[in-house]
């Protein structure tokens, strides 16, 4: 075979790149410490090394929310203990306000270690671990839950919405404890956008501060807050600009928590999750008044505080409370102030207006005046057995103007309503007044004012809730027992509100009680109170209450303490079942990659001597010409 000079150029050349490869491939193991830096260096231990590598990138998540659960965990379980001990100082306290050894006085300087306890579990609802909150659910980026009590907006969707229009609460929260108001789109509503000319219906139901349900039916005339409608203490709602279907239902939650109740997860390995918060409404209960009774811790505990800070105000003064029936925008509260004794005895109710009540328009009151009781009644309480005439005017439009008449009572309250004279369908008279008179002895001859009607020095109608001055009076009238346990009626004016000694007003019989109103308190015709003294002189009871509920709660607590102790007992084991799986897969990968760079360094110092022995006998070689072999 004759070789030719350039085909020895060809295989020189060959040989010399490929030792130069082999020095750079060496050269690139000496310099990453891997034997396998290119698939092609090793196509089997390639995939090997990239599968290890994807699981050991899996092996590195999962220890990451091992840690990341693991300090979770951990200030879970130190917030838990330290909301037991809390309930624990709690039961101590109400063992001992339970007994009755407590002057009430006493019972009142404790309610502020009540409202101390109140505060710490509300600070501690709030732990956060790396900013986020750990008891709210998945709303760990918000406040879980708040010293005030405050409507949760948007209100939540009940069932299937196509209409897409949303409700939102607003307005400063005046009640004592949580609830859910329930709001429905009335069914007879056509559907579409509220307005002037499509007004929409909206039916609320609820459960008061005194556990009695509360229901009725509000209209929007418009969207956004400036049309908002008021639900009571201080609630108040509005629809935006969305279109709204009959039926539609949401839940506005009024309350102290605002988190969820939904459950987090991590991922532990590929086939193990771990689910690891708890949320307030385990620990603390749902708010909202259930069953006939408010199983929220803080819930009870302000209910208690509340109860024990009132025992020793008993001789300060006694709250009236609200009907059911009061207008929703009302906030007048009424304040009676005197002896216990007293005040239980008397057993006080108050209606904003005259003794005759009335439910008719402010046109239709107008139409009448100067009622009295006829001069033959025999005296006492009106019923079917001692019927009542009362003497009254009445406008005649059609001419002869104010007409005497008279109308007979027979029984008193709106079970015993009567109609007035008929004014006529003829516009504009407006419709007859149904009337009728508080549960009262009358004597005869007695006038019998009507808020609104003619009669000289009668406070005028109050048509919306309004608060009192000396341009604008409101009357209110009382039922007390007397001394022989049969019901009186006497009534006040107010001018003014709030704490002002001409503010403050004299009840019969003379010199035993007063009345006052709230500053700012608005009210009515048509609102009504009675003042029970149950809310008062129940410390010891509610602190023999709180017993049990504290006991159940704390019993919850340490339940749900121990659960996250498992939890981190296993994260423990599955850290370290972890950690053994990270050093078995770097072993791995060092096995299949590493390169021995003993090995190494030997391969580099032949393939430079070969690679320079090459060159010399190369040059050599190219160097010769015919010459030197003749």
């Amino acid at each position: 075979m004759r070789v030719s000079q350039q085909m020895l150029y060809r295989q020189t050349l060959q040989e010399l790149m490929r030792m130069r490869a082999g020095y750079a491939e060496a050269n690139a193991q000496a310099s990453t410490g891997k034997r396998i830096n290119d698939p092609s260096d090793d196509p089997v231990g390639s995939i090997t090394s990239q599968f290890s590598q994807r699981t050991l990138e899996q092996v590195t998540q999962y220890t990451s929310n091992v840690g990341a659960v693991k300090d979770w965990l951990k200030q879970s379980e130190s917030t838990l203990q330290g909301m037991v001990d809390l309930l624990h100082q709690a039961q101590t306290k109400a063992n001992l306000l339970s007994t009755g050894t407590y002057t009430p006085e006493q019972r009142g300087a404790l309610a502020i270690d009540i409202q101390g306890i109140l505060d710490e579990l509300i600070a501690m609802g709030n732990t956060q671990v790396n900013g986020r909150y750990i008891f709210g659910g998945t709303r760990t980026d918000s406040q879980t839950v708040s010293g005030q009590i405050l409507a949760e907006t948007p209100a939540a969707l009940v069932g299937s919405h196509t209409g897409g229009g949303r409700l939102y609460g607003q307005g400063t929260y005046t009640g004592l404890y949580s609830r859910n108001i329930t709001l429905t789109v009335d069914a007879a509503y056509p559907g579409g956008v509220p307005s002037a000319l499509n007004p929409m219906d909206v039916d609320y139901s609820y459960v008061d501060d005194f556990g009695r349900a509360i229901s009725g039916t509000v209209t929007l005339t418009g969207t956004g807050s400036g049309n908002a409608l008021a639900l009571g203490d201080g609630v108040t709602f509005y629809a935006d600009g969305s279109s709204f279907v009959a039926g539609e239902q949401y839940t506005l939650a009024v309350g102290r928590q605002h988190g969820n109740t939904e459950v987090m997860e991590a991922n532990l390995s590929q086939e193990n999750r771990m689910s690891f918060n708890h949320t307030l409404q385990q620990i603390f209960g749902a708010e909202g008044n259930s069953g006939g009774a408010w199983n929220n811790l803080l819930d009870q505990l302000t209910n208690w505080k509340d109860a024990l800070d009132k025992d020793s105000k008993t001789q300060a003064y006694f709250e009236a409370v609200p009907a059911t029936g009061n207008n929703l925008a009302s906030t007048a509260d009424l304040k009676v102030s005197g002896d216990w004794d007293d005040a239980q005895y008397r057993a006080y109710k108050f209606h904003t207006g005259g003794p005759i009540q009335s439910d008719s328009t402010a046109a239709s009151r107008a139409a009448y005046r100067n009622f009295t009781v006829d001069a033959g009644y025999a005296g006492g309480v009106p019923s079917v057995a001692n019927p009542m005439t009362v003497n009254y005017e009445w406008f005649d439009s059609s001419g002869p103007g104010w007409t005497a008449t008279t109308v007979v009572v027979n029984g008193t309250g709106a079970g015993n309503s009567v109609t007035l004279q008929n004014l006529g369908a003829v516009p504009p008279n407006p419709p007859a007044a149904v009337v009728n008179l508080v549960d009262a002895a009358y004597t005869p001859g007695q006038a019998l004012p009507l808020a609104g009607s003619a009669t000289v020095g009668a406070p005028p109608y109050i048509a919306t809730p309004a608060t009192p001055t000396a341009g604008q009076p409101v009357m209110v009238t009382y039922t007390y027992l007397d001394q022989n346990r049969v019901p009186q009626w006497g009534s006040v004016t107010f001018t003014g509100s709030g704490d002002a000694p001409t503010d403050v007003l004299s009840l019969n019989p003379p010199g035993e009680m007063t009345l006052r109103l709230n500053a700012g308190g608005t009210l009515m015709d048509g609102d009504s109170w009675d003042l029970t003294l149950q809310q008062y002189n129940q410390g010891q009871t509610e602190s023999q209450e709180m017993l049990t509920s504290l006991a159940a709660v704390r019993t919850n607590l340490l339940r749900y303490t121990g659960d996250v102790g498992a939890k981190l007992n296993r994260l423990e084991v599955r850290d370290n079942l972890l950690s053994s799986d990270n050093l078995q897969l770097k072993d791995r990968l060092a096995r299949v990659e590493s390169a021995d760079i003993s090995q190494v360094a030997i391969g580099l110092q032949q393939y430079q001597t070969l690679y320079q022995a090459s060159l010399q006998a190369t040059a050599m070689v190219m160097g010769r010409s015919l010459a030197d072999y003749i």
